[in-house]
């Protein structure tokens, strides 16, 4: 009856809308609230779409963080490499008995980063033990 002239979805879905709002004052048995209820959620699936396809995607999110691990990696790789070369000239400037313990355990741990990176491994329990 509503469609026999030209009209938009919208005005349709506002005239339904609002005969489902005055519709829910009387005793019918339906459930008119739900209904609007039903057409709230759909305005705002449909507004805000982009939002509920992020949160429903988890491959995209999964792919997300793991460049954000690449990417943390790749800083702490510069970061190690840095480190490295300071207690490297520090030793061949002085020698090797004149760094401290802790300088040997990060060389060591620059070592092991550095040999997984360049194997392309990445032994996450390590790593975030180190540098968190």
């Amino acid at each position: 009856m509503l469609f026999l002239f030209p009209m938009k979805a919208k005005y349709a879905v506002i005239i339904f809308a609002a005969v489902e709002f005055l519709m829910s004052f009387q005793m019918t048995g339906v459930a008119h609230i739900a209904h609007l209820g039903g057409m709230f959620f759909g305005y705002i699936y449909i507004k805000k779409s982009s939002f509920f396809d992020e949160l429903l995607d988890l491959e995209k999110r999964k792919k997300k963080k793991l460049e954000e691990i690449m990417i943390k990696r790749d800083e702490d790789y510069v970061r190690i490499q840095q480190e490295a070369d300071k207690i490297l000239q520090k030793i061949s400037l002085y020698g090797m008995e004149k760094i401290s313990e802790k300088e040997r355990r990060t060389l060591d741990k620059a070592s092991k980063l550095l040999r997984q990176r360049e194997e392309n491994i990445i032994d996450l329990d390590e790593y975030r033990k180190y540098w968190r």
